[in-house]
């Protein structure tokens, strides 16, 4: 039951519907080789069986050479499962090395992996207060229970990912995403709300511009310029309604109303920001998908009005179509 794959796969981790804070499609697949569960199943053995189906997947990806450090590696782990009926939990982590003028060989690989405290002081004088763990590491936990309630299956989800740690396990500086979904009439209607305005100085600080960043892997948490996690990278609120139904022919029909507060603080542009430095959006947007054959077309679209502190609001449209062949 297990399969080793090698290639770049869209991954999607947590039980969120239009983000995830750690792995989503917001960016092209990592290159990566993976060794993963083949279905998400209980096992029988006792050691194992109170787990209910459970999965697992270990990742080791290449990062693309246009960044800050080139050809940086990634680890990627995740680990989910059902134990009882309606509840599913997973914890997920990773962590960015190597690169080019990083150390990269298996003794730093090592390090990673164990969460070792490097001394980076030039004097060698490091004390616990100066040192720091090998790599960009984000780690976090994801619970979703599901309860009939008035005859319909409403599901109740949070997730939480965090910068950093105390004591090598305990996550701190962690974002948060929660989310309510039910059905109705065929259709999965859904509220979730994400928040990524994080301080990640420790103690009692209130300073921002840190989440998916980091000190030597300047291009933070991303690849492209986009972040593995959120669409709305780091210093960002949204909340977003929306409904996918799915046809008993293979259609599928979706649509979201979402509402972002970008970079509030207006301290350092946002990455995903290109006209200001903070940006309140309301955007609609929505597609229509419809197996044709051995082809899948899709036609969609999107109306964003941006508004701006410094320079005049914005209206922008989007329509785009896709087709895909399977052979």
């Amino acid at each position: 039951n297990w399969n080793l794959r090698l290639g770049s796969v869209d991954q999607w981790w947590g039980p969120g519907q239009s983000s995830s804070l750690i792995m989503s499609n917001n960016t092209r697949p990592i290159k990566a080789i993976a060794l993963s569960r083949s279905s998400n199943t209980a096992s029988k053995s006792p050691w194992l069986s109170w787990l209910g189906p459970w999965y697992l997947t270990a990742q080791l990806g290449q990062l693309n050479e246009d960044r800050a450090i080139p050809d940086a590696k990634i680890i990627m782990n995740r680990f989910s499962a059902r134990p009882f009926k309606g509840f599913e939990f997973g914890v997920s982590w990773t962590a960015m090395w190597g690169g080019e003028g990083q150390p990269s060989g298996l003794k730093t690989l090592f390090e990673v992996l164990t969460f070792d405290a490097i001394c980076e002081a030039e004097d060698g004088d490091c004390r616990e207060s100066g040192k720091s763990k090998r790599g960009n590491h984000l780690a976090g936990f994801d619970l979703m229970y599901t309860h009939m309630l008035f005859d319909r299956p409403v599901s109740v989800y949070v997730q939480k990912v965090g910068e950093d740690a105390i004591n090598y396990y305990k996550i701190t500086d962690a974002a948060t995403l929660f989310g309510v979904s039910t059905y109705y009439k065929g259709a999965k209607i859904f509220f979730e709300t994400s928040d990524t305005n994080v301080a990640c100085a420790g103690g009692d600080s209130t300073v921002t511009n840190c989440y998916y960043e980091h000190g030597d892997y300047q291009s933070g948490y991303r690849m492209y310029g986009r972040t593995f996690g959120s669409t709305f990278d780091t210093d960002a609120k949204q909340y977003t309604l929306g409904a996918n139904i799915r046809f008993e022919s293979g259609e599928v029909a979706e649509v979201y109303v979402r509402s972002a507060k970008l970079n509030e603080d207006g301290q350092r542009p946002s990455p995903v920001l290109t006209t200001d430095v903070s940006e309140e959006l309301i955007e609609i947007s929505g597609f229509y998908q419809k197996p044709v054959g051995d082809w899948l077309l899709k036609a969609g679209g999107s109306v964003a009005n941006r508004s701006f502190e410094n320079v005049d609001d914005e209206v922008d449209a989007l329509i785009y179509v896709k087709a895909q062949i399977a052979f």
